[in-house]
């Protein structure tokens, strides 16, 4: 499955920039996430782990990654590594008038869920699209 989702944000590429790609700050705009962390020390690079675990169809699903490209205030790419999930996901910011375009895109591999992948496809693009919303309403809402 591949997807694709972008939103404009009325805040300045760096201050979207930074909270996205920090992983702590995702439960406040992913739905379904329920822990998100960074698991290798220091700060956000290529090469930098995480996990996070997500409810999804009344599962908790347990995912690990690495942080595969990182170009600060401009894109960060992750690898899903474990997990019942396998794929990756990218986001590219992109200063424009008024504030950022954020583009997320990537693929996933759902065999895992074969007996529902049908469903899930539709469900998925939705939550993305709800999910950029929900970042841009923090972001503007919110002093971060």
């Amino acid at each position: 499955m591949t997807f694709e989702s972008e939103i404009i944000i009325e805040k300045p590429v760096q201050t979207v920039f930074e909270f996205t790609t920090r992983f702590e700050n995702n439960i406040q705009w992913q739905t379904g996430l329920l822990e998100s962390v960074q698991t290798s020390p220091g700060p956000i690079r290529s090469g930098a782990t995480y996990r996070c675990l997500n409810r999804f169809l009344g599962r908790e699903i347990e995912t690990q990654g690495v942080v595969t490209d990182y170009e600060p205030h401009s894109k960060c790419t992750y690898s899903i590594e474990s997990g019942p999930v396998a794929g990756r996901s990218s986001f590219e910011f992109e200063p424009v008038t008024g504030g950022t375009r954020v583009v997320f895109s990537g693929d996933a591999d759902l065999s895992g869920f074969s007996f529902a992948k049908m469903l899930m496809v539709p469900r998925i693009r939705k939550q993305i699209a709800s999910d950029l919303a929900a970042l841009k309403k923090v972001l503007e809402n919110h002093a971060v």
